[in-house]
């Protein structure tokens, strides 16, 4: 019997990541559990069997998906149900340790820029508003340590991975533009910036990924290069620095998968085992929900079309998405002109809602009555309208940078919803699941009371109903610590990126003509660059404030 083939899509979202992160927490737990039961009591099992075919993501959902593809055949161990906020957090829970516990403290460290008060005439470039090395390094501490101790999972085995990036130099394409005219210079040229790697953790037979093997030592080549890509994929423009990345030509002579369109220019006129280096940023800002990369993996592998009905159904693709219900325009009387500013901060929030999902795929996923694609996205009382549904979603979703409180609450809501989808969404009416050659043998089956077949039974640990999060809370006290941290750690790496700059330009460089005048000189610098610091930090302190207020 061919088993039910899931694509997991993982969007984009900064710091709401961490709810992501949850999500896959569970998944993972849930089909372990389902695993052990089934070599424990096989008879008492449903039959069918269930294939992560592939991991599609972008932006924060790479780091997510870099970290679950870390995990497989290791000893993983998922939060259980009574952890709490302040316990110690498994030792082996990659997830929870990368996107909650040690997320965070060296992200405005300084160690990528020279000291403050160094007198030098060496150029140093400034790659970042953050840390430039922070994504390789958390990467490098969170993964190498990591070694295989059991096989790998069935559910996983041949699994691809594909991650979106902005490809920074550019992919040409050209097109003639009329047929009787050949000469070189008739041609419509082009440039695509919004690309995608991929990876096979398979034998290499797709010429056009990479290959990945998961019982491979994680600090070799393959692993390295997944960093990388992860690393990417998240880095948010300005704020993190473009990862250079090196991929053969061969990758793109045929794009079936990732991009189904003619083959670049080059490709052409190269040889295929020729190199290309580009810088890769953040995936998200072209293709934040790479449901199409998802649905054309599966379709390949099975050779046709995914089927929206039930009875006729092989396979699924399930968006995770953090964005839902997360950035909100402001309401403007349309009668009265806007200005520069609001138009500047309006346009930007257009934007970011704008890649945050795709219409059309969020609405074959909330439809009930398609089988092929499913959504999982951030679901919970409120306590009244103005309130978030994820705590990381203020600040335009870099809320979690303010306390690991905020980024906790998230990942247990990312538990708490994928179980919810497991048990009430992602299940086949018992009518349609007979008609079903995958679910149609039902004998010693779980069928809950109003008879639908679960896709993913929940057994062992996973059956245990996970608790709804407390909304985070912090006293006044506790809420002016924060912001005073944060803006310091801000107002730091501000001034040691403004010094940087100041020194590369010359300001603080020994002059002969300057040397009477030297000291003057280099103090005015000083005070401007201390100044201008303090600005941008006071103005970040009253956005830190005034996002503080839903706690």
């Amino acid at each position: 019997m061919a088993p039910f083939q899931i694509g997991l899509v993982l969007s984009g979202g900064a710091t709401a990541g961490s709810y992501t992160a949850g999500v896959i927490d569970f998944l993972f737990e849930a089909l372990s559990e389902w695993e052990k039961e089934r070599i424990k009591n096989s008879s008492k099992t449903p039959p069918w069997e269930i294939k992560i075919d592939n991991m599609t993501a972008s932006s924060a959902g790479a780091i997510v998906t870099m970290l679950s593809t870390v995990t497989l055949g290791t000893d993983y161990e998922p939060l259980s149900k009574e952890f709490k906020y302040g316990d110690p957090p498994p030792k082996n829970n990659l997830l929870y340790r990368s996107w909650v516990s040690d997320f965070g403290p060296e992200i405005f460290s300084n160690d990528d820029l020279p000291p403050i008060e160094l007198e030098s005439n060496l150029i140093h470039p400034i790659l970042s508003i953050a840390n430039s090395n922070y994504l390789r390094k958390m990467a490098d501490k969170m993964c190498l340590p990591i070694v295989n101790s059991r096989p790998i999972p069935r559910w996983a085995s041949g699994m691809k991975v594909f991650m979106t990036v902005t490809n920074m130099n550019g992919v040409p394409y050209s097109s003639e533009m009329c047929d009787s005219l050949n000469t070189e210079d008739k041609k419509f040229r082009m440039y695509k910036h919004s690309d995608c790697i991929g990876f096979q953790t398979t034998e290499n037979k797709d010429p056009t990924l990479f290959s990945l093997n998961l019982e491979s030592p994680r600090n070799c080549a393959d692993w390295h290069r997944l960093y990388d890509t992860a690393a990417g994929s998240a880095s948010v423009p300005l704020l993190f620095s473009a990862m250079p990345i090196s991929r053969p030509y061969a990758h793109y002579k045929d794009l079936s998968i990732t991009t189904p369109e003619s083959t670049p220019d080059w490709v052409t006129s190269k040889n295929e085992s020729y190199i290309y280096n580009f810088h890769a940023s953040d995936g998200g800002l072209f293709n934040n929900e790479p449901i199409e990369v998802c649905k054309n993996s599966l379709e390949e592998k099975v050779q046709k079309k995914l089927n929206t009905k039930a009875q006729q159904s092989w396979g699924a693709c399930i968006l995770i998405d953090c964005n839902s219900n997360t950035i909100q325009t402001k309401s403007n009387n349309s009668s009265k002109n806007i200005s520069l500013l609001e138009c500047g901060s309006r346009l930007f929030t257009v934007m970011l809602n704008e890649a945050g999902f795709k219409y059309s795929d969020f609405f074959e996923a909330m439809d009930r009555n398609n089988f092929s694609q499913f959504i999982i996205s951030p679901t919970r009382e409120r306590i009244n309208k103005s309130q978030s549904i994820l705590a990381t979603s203020t600040m335009g979703l870099f809320g979690g940078l303010l306390d690991d409180k905020i980024r906790h609450h998230d990942f247990l809501l990312g538990r708490k919803n994928c179980q919810e989808f497991l048990c009430n969404h992602f299940t086949m009416e018992a009518n349609n699941s007979c008609q079903n050659e995958i679910f149609s043998t039902m004998d010693n089956c779980n069928i809950d009371q109003y008879s639908r077949t679960p896709i993913i039974p929940l057994f062992g640990s996973a059956t245990k109903e996970c608790p709804l999060p407390s909304w985070p809370t912090f006293s006044e006290e506790e809420k002016n610590s924060i912001s005073e941290k944060f803006t310091q750690q801000v107002f730091n790496r501000l001034r040691a990126i403004f010094t940087t700059y100041a020194r590369n330009i010359g300001l603080l460089k020994p002059a002969p003509r300057w040397r009477f005048m030297k000291k003057s000189r280099l103090t005015f610098v000083r005070l401007v660059i201390n100044f201008v610091s303090m600005l941008a930090s006071k103005w970040l302190e009253k956005v830190v404030k005034e996002a503080l207020k839903n706690f």
